[in-house]
């Protein structure tokens, strides 16, 4: 009979001591981590465009510094509502819950409410790519969240995330109203998309995913009626105030925006296009970059349901969600001789339509669309904010 021989404990042989699982980076540390990186590196790069916007041979930058060279187009709007409320044509088109931040946080912060301005929308900017890199990695992996966050900040009209806007904002709003909807957690959906309308009244199309959500899974919550509830209390504000419900809407004739068929705002644009008589005119570019961003957008969305980077079924609502932002920049175009630009803002807007930048990340899984992408918009977005700084219209 063999029988095996099993060395001594002190025969020379190590005993393995059994070590304990590594533990795991938690997926909230992560996301913060990354989201903190990219926060510092587009802090990084409008830093240095910023000082050489200074050499440039048109003048220095306006207001004298670095900062107060940001304060340029809505900035200025928001800074006024919040230093004095809404007082004067156009204001009440522009929802509260920026300038009321502004507002309360201008007397604890340097640098007046534009200061506080800057503050917010710089907070807001870092929220939003944390709960943007915990959704994106949720519903793909951790290296598609990853590029999702340095794809939308490259984008071209990026910095505005950093403005004294409410664009990171709702971002940041919107993403987390989507995540907690995602996750089931309803009332915190619902809380947040009410905080989102009262930024933006594109906030109510967070009824979208919530309702494909409710088809979904066979069953309804009350939390979806919280989303109108930031809309409401502006026009009960604006009816007491202004003797207006609507101001909102009807402000928007300050800048010529009208309803009208989703395609008419885009056949418009592509005709100014084409009776350019050069189409690197200052006009020409907007139209071009403001058609581009929806073409883009709408591309990219048209990919989440057919093609090799199509997302499953029971992911419809983010693209669901991404479509009704897009269709609802197409259906309140500018219109007439004052404003030539039928898409104006749509190259800003477009950063909210984060379900696109999720689906621009599945891509980049491909080296060679990644690099190609990430030289093409941070060289354009050095551009767009040089002359954003010196007082040039973007988006």
């Amino acid at each position: 009979m063999i029988t095996a021989t099993v060395p001594p404990a002190d025969a020379g042989t190590a005993v393995p001591t059994p070590q304990p699982p590594a533990r795991s980076t938690s997926p909230w540390r992560r996301a913060a981590l990354v989201a903190l990186t990219v926060w510092l590196v587009a802090q990084a790069l409008h830093a240095v465009v910023a000082v050489l916007a200074g050499l440039h041979p048109g003048g220095p930058l306006p207001g004298g510094s670095i900062a107060h060279a940001w304060y340029q187009w809505d900035s200025a709007w928001f800074t006024r509502i919040a230093a004095h409320g809404y007082a004067g044509s156009g204001a009440a088109a522009f929802f509260p819950l920026f300038p009321l931040l502004m507002a309360g946080l201008d007397p604890v912060l340097p640098g007046g409410v534009f200061g506080a301005g800057l503050v917010v929308g710089n907070l807001a900017l870092l929220g939003a790519l944390v709960v943007l890199h915990r959704l994106v990695a949720t519903e793909s992996d951790d290296a598609t969240a990853d590029r999702a966050l340095w794809y939308l900040v490259a984008f071209p009209t990026g910095f505005f995330l950093a403005a004294a806007y409410n664009t990171a904002l709702f971002l940041a709003l919107t993403v987390g109203a989507v995540y907690a909807l995602r996750r089931q957690h309803w009332w915190v959906a619902g809380v947040l998309g009410a905080l989102a309308s009262t930024t933006r009244s594109a906030g109510l199309l967070l009824v979208v995913p919530f309702c494909y959500e409710y088809l979904r899974l066979r069953r309804v919550h009350p939390a979806v009626l919280l989303v109108p509830a930031g809309l409401a209390g502006y026009m009960i504000y604006t009816w007491r105030a202004l003797g207006d419900p609507l101001a909102f809407v009807h402000a928007q004739a300050h800048w010529s925006r009208h309803l009208d068929w989703p395609w008419s705002a885009v056949g418009h644009q592509l005709g100014t296009i084409v009776r350019q008589p050069r189409l690197f005119t200052d006009t020409g570019a907007h139209d071009l970059l403001d058609l581009g961003a929806v073409l883009f957008a709408a591309t990219l969305l048209a990919l989440a349901f057919t093609g090799p980077w199509r997302l499953r079924r029971d992911q419809y609502a983010l693209p669901l969600y991404g479509a009704a932002l897009v269709g609802f920049m197409v259906i309140f175009p500018n219109a007439g001789d004052v404003n030539p630009y039928p898409l104006q803002s749509a190259a800003r807007l477009v950063l909210e339509v984060f379900p696109a930048f999720l689906m621009l990340a599945r891509i980049g899984a491909r080296p060679l669309a990644e690099r190609a992408y990430l030289v093409l918009a941070i060289g354009a977005q050095a551009v767009l904010l040089d002359h954003f700084l010196h007082g040039g219209w973007v988006a």
